[in-house]
């Protein structure tokens, strides 16, 4: 009895913040993006949007409402260019530890080749077969006590932070020319 009573409350709870959530996003008027935002492959055939668009000169919003509503629609409308503008801020904040870098993508390559390839079994000694995870997680576990030891980490921490930081700013601060609200009414529409 204890026990669904318990879940009964749960889903109460979940009801009520999903319908407050709700209300929340329609009083702001955010409109919601649908789709898989981050698709990998979706991303990889959507074309670069015109880069003169994004050197225009800062508007700020006029509202948290309105620095909202262009972090949604610059973050969709932009996407490739963003993701761009991520990958090359991490590239440059890593070029200063350079033995960082070649840490990092001796790791991320090493794994790839472990998980992708699907190397044969090894044998280390002639007693101990490793399997394919246990090579993953030993590589994964060797690569990223080097990359603690050069400092990989941490300037990776401060690349994740520049890019988000940046492109979350220029989103936040970039106002789109009123010919582009076309993109703003399909995405409204796509949500109703």
């Amino acid at each position: 009895m204890l026990r669904s009573l318990v879940g009964s409350e749960m889903c109460i709870r979940d009801r009520y913040q999903r319908r407050v959530r709700g209300q929340m996003a329609q009083h702001m008027d955010v409109p919601k993006v649908e789709g898989q935002m981050f698709n990998l492959k979706s991303l990889a055939v959507e074309p670069f949007r015109d880069w003169a668009e994004l050197c225009t000169p800062p508007q700020p919003p006029c509202s948290p409402d309105d620095a909202i509503h262009r972090i949604a629609l610059n973050v969709k409308y932009y996407r490739k260019n963003y993701a761009a503008i991520f990958v090359g801020c991490c590239v440059v904040v890593m070029l200063w530890n350079f033995w960082g870098l070649l840490v990092t993508i001796g790791t991320c390559g090493s794994l790839y080749y472990v998980i992708s390839a699907m190397p044969p079994v090894v044998q280390v000694g002639g007693q101990l077969d490793l399997t394919r995870n246990q090579l993953a997680a030993a590589v994964t576990t060797v690569g990223g006590l080097l990359m603690f030891l050069t400092g990989a980490l941490t300037y990776i921490l401060y690349a994740i932070a520049l890019g988000v930081i940046g492109v979350l700013g220029h989103a936040v601060l970039h106002h789109r020319n009123k010919s582009d609200t076309v993109f703003a009414e399909q995405v409204k529409d796509s949500n109703v």
